[in-house]
């Protein structure tokens, strides 16, 4: 996105700076979710598109609790059709198989962020995969063009029911947002309709298909830090892998000044911000900014944290998606049917650094090429997003400044396609201490 495209007044545009201070990398110590071997948590969201009681009770207080001690948690029995799913990840696998040159002809752009790329940067290192980014269908018009650009579709000759199939997956996805939200807002004590004019009818939502492809010569292993393997039908991809579960960990262990072996990066994924390394104290964490080193690694993608509100990711078979979580590397096992969903900064800002937006990152595939479809449901541009007066008290004092979204993003954005250097982070909004 361009400068001249930004959208935030003045006042909202101003960098809320706090380099000397940044928040906890671990969330308070709370009441254990009963998690086998610290599995992200999965949670029944039966009734999520078809039920009257939606959202239930139940769920609203594991989503809370979720959101609270991992920042990240799977869904089961959500109600949206398997068929559908299916008919995206096989409309991806079809795109993706066109040759190089009908792919680039829809290319995204640094004024349009719309279309299909495979040179995108997390924290100035290039991501192992391509990518197809599209938004609601009114990005169709460009005399309705947004921050984000239009879409971009290929030849409709070279794929015929790609649009149609893609567009059909967004109107659902767009459904499933919107009733987490609800859920999320029973959980923070607000009416379940609260958030519905930042998220509703003008939320700046996009869709995303990732394709990993087979990266042989990989040092990276599909395995969690809790010593277990791959998920079954995985093994001819990550019996290749030389290193351990245990020796990635060990690796990746943050040092005390915060970095991963001597070298930094500064610059985010799109949509997604890097982060300090996880795991330190306040005395020796510096701003959110300051990435840090793989230690020569392969990855798909590079750690970050998303900077929307919420990710809801449908995974393939494939395993390579980990969360940081307690000092470690965990693995979110494949489950057929079910969808992965993690908080983003917005939701953070949101609940005032209640609901974490935890690092993640992607595992380089191996020897078997690896997909996912992400929806980022984010708020609308024009929105500031601003801690909720209910997560501010004596013992949770107000932690961040208001953030215009249309602003974030679109500094965001300027990290994808080329080295900009050091980016806005959410610790730029700070409150002093």
């Amino acid at each position: 996105m361009t400068k001249q495209g930004k959208f935030a007044s003045a006042g909202t545009q101003a960098r809320a700076r706090s380099h000397s201070a940044a928040r906890p990398a671990k969330p308070p110590s709370m009441p254990e979710i009963k998690q086998a071997a610290l599995e992200v948590p999965v949670l029944d969201a039966s009734g999520l598109l078809t039920g009257l009681t939606w959202p239930r009770s139940d769920f609203v207080r594991a989503m809370r609790a979720a959101c609270e001690q991992w920042g990240f948690f799977q869904i089961i029995n959500h109600g949206l059709p398997d068929e559908l799913v299916k008919t995206q990840f096989s409309a991806a696998e079809r795109f993706f198989n066109l040759p190089q040159e009908v792919k680039r002809a829809c290319k995204r752009t640094p004024d349009n962020a719309m279309g299909f790329f495979d040179d995108e940067l997390t924290k100035q290192r290039l991501d192992l995969k391509e990518a197809f980014d599209y938004g609601r269908p009114l990005k169709d018009a460009v005399e309705l063009k947004h921050l984000d650009g239009i879409n971009r579709w290929p030849d409709p000759s070279l794929a015929p029911t790609f649009k149609t199939q893609l567009t059909k997956y967004f109107s659902a996805m767009e459904r499933v947002g919107l009733r987490l939200t609800e859920a999320l807002a029973l959980g923070l004590d607000l009416p379940s309709h609260a958030l519905h004019p930042m998220m509703e009818k003008r939320h700046s939502a996009f869709c995303r298909l990732n394709f990993y492809p087979p990266a042989h010569n990989t040092s990276a292993s599909v395995h969690d830090s809790n010593g277990h393997g791959p998920t079954a039908g995985t093994a001819a991809t990550t019996n290749s892998v030389a290193a351990t579960a245990e020796q990635d960990n060990n690796r990746d262990t943050p040092h005390a000044n915060g970095n991963l072996g001597s070298d930094s990066h500064a610059t985010d994924s799109s949509g997604s911000r890097g982060a300090s390394a996880p795991g330190r104290t306040d005395e020796v964490a510096s701003s959110r900014g300051q990435a840090w080193h793989e230690a020569g690694r392969d990855l798909g993608i590079s750690p970050h944290s998303d900077a929307g509100f919420l990710t809801v990711l449908a995974q393939g078979p494939t395993p390579g998606l980990e969360v940081w979580h307690e000092g470690r590397w965990h693995l979110v096992r494949p489950i057929p049917g079910a969808f992965v969903v993690n908080v983003g900064d917005m939701c953070e800002v949101l609940t005032n650094g209640r609901y974490k937006a935890v690092l993640h990152r992607v595992l380089a595939s191996g020897p078997q090429p690896r997909s996912s479809v992400a929806f980022f449901f984010n708020p609308s541009y024009e929105s500031d997003v601003a801690p909720l007066q209910s997560c501010i008290s004596p013992q949770h004092p107000l932690k961040y400044k208001p953030v215009s979204w249309g602003y974030y993003r679109t500094e965001r954005f300027a990290g994808d396609v080329s080295d900009a250097g050091k980016e806005i982070q959410l610790d730029d909004y700070l409150v002093q201490n």
